[in-house]
């Protein structure tokens, strides 16, 4: 009886050259090691895009998130320091809002770095 090799081929040495596994699963008559089971690299990369999107998302919500804040500061900074504004913020509401955008800031460059 002859041994059955994994068919696929693989790079080694800059070479293409068969697989050196031997077969153990027979997918339409072809013989795979448990490595390169077409059911199981497709199940495989299944999960790893399932995965990616997941953390693709998170980091589009993220830097929306980031997007709206500065925006928030950069308005609140405008209205403070802006041609209109020739006063420092001496109301208990402007120096708070002063401080939520600097701390809003430094939160940001923390996660960051």
């Amino acid at each position: 009886m002859t041994r059955k090799q994994c068919c696929v081929r693989v790079y080694r040495e800059n070479w293409p050259r068969n697989c050196a596994n031997p077969g153990k699963v027979n997918v339409n008559g072809k013989y795979y090691c448990c490595l390169h089971d077409p059911v199981k690299v497709k199940a495989q990369t299944a999960k790893r895009d399932a995965e990616m999107h997941v953390a693709f998302e998170r980091r589009m919500a993220e830097g929306r998130r980031d997007k709206a804040i500065r925006a928030l500061g950069e308005e609140a900074l405008a209205a403070m320091t802006g041609p209109t504004a020739t006063h420092e913020p001496d109301t208990l509401a402007e120096h708070e809002a002063v401080n939520a955008t600097l701390s809003l800031e430094v939160l940001l460059e923390r996660q960051r770095g």
